[in-house]
């Protein structure tokens, strides 16, 4: 692919160009020496590659925030798991936002970087996963607004070191993100004939 750099248009080879009636699948150095911009004009010296997409940033800032709060907070707290740090796990798009889960030598939580809308109730949100519904706690956090908390662990002193509580956390993620089975379908009622030779005998 290669973008305008003028407006932005954006060359795909697999959907061609209507305009010059370039077919798809031509590649962008095989379009024609006076092929330009069907938006604009632009010639084809003009086009970049596409802009790389925003790098999603907030995991990171979230461990950044909570690795002051260990510093400070937290400091000489006794229920602090000395064999765990803090660590952002398995953050996915969903529902609009940002799920994943986070390690800190305190707590496991799944958290939530919700969409932009009015904030969350101070007894929490519901929210709908592919398991169920589960109700959110929202904190507001520097840097990053709010975000919404689901406790899984909180102390975490149960944990032996840092890969159980990071495998702990990612099955909870894959649990919550996976939808119940289907429960096996109940047998069918007896008729009333079967019934009648059940009481019989």
């Amino acid at each position: 692919m290669r973008e305008c750099g003028v407006c932005w248009y954006v060359y795909d080879p697999q959907v061609g160009d209507d305009v010059w009636q370039v077919p798809p699948g031509t590649a962008f150095d095989e379009l024609p020496p006076e092929w330009r911009c069907p938006r604009c004009d632009s010639p084809k010296e003009r086009f970049l590659p596409p802009r790389e997409e925003a790098k999603e940033t907030r995991p990171q800032t979230l461990e950044d925030v909570y690795r002051d709060i260990e510093r400070t907070k937290m400091k000489d707290v006794p229920i602090l798991n000395a064999a765990l740090r803090v660590e952002a796990v398995g953050f996915q798009p969903f529902a609009g936002g940002l799920l994943g889960a986070l390690v800190t030598p305190w707590s496991v939580n799944v958290v939530f970087f919700p969409p932009k809308g009015p904030p969350a109730p101070q007894l929490g949100r519901a929210r709908a996963l592919p398991a169920g519904v589960v109700t959110f706690l929202p904190q507001t956090l520097p840097g990053l607004g709010e975000v919404e908390l689901l406790s899984l662990f909180s102390p975490a002193l149960e944990f032996v070191d840092q890969p159980a509580a990071v495998a702990c956390a990612q099955e909870c993620l894959t649990l919550l993100l996976t939808p119940p089975k289907d429960e096996p379908p109940a047998p069918p009622l007896p008729s009333r004939r079967e019934l009648f030779g059940l009481l019989r005998r």
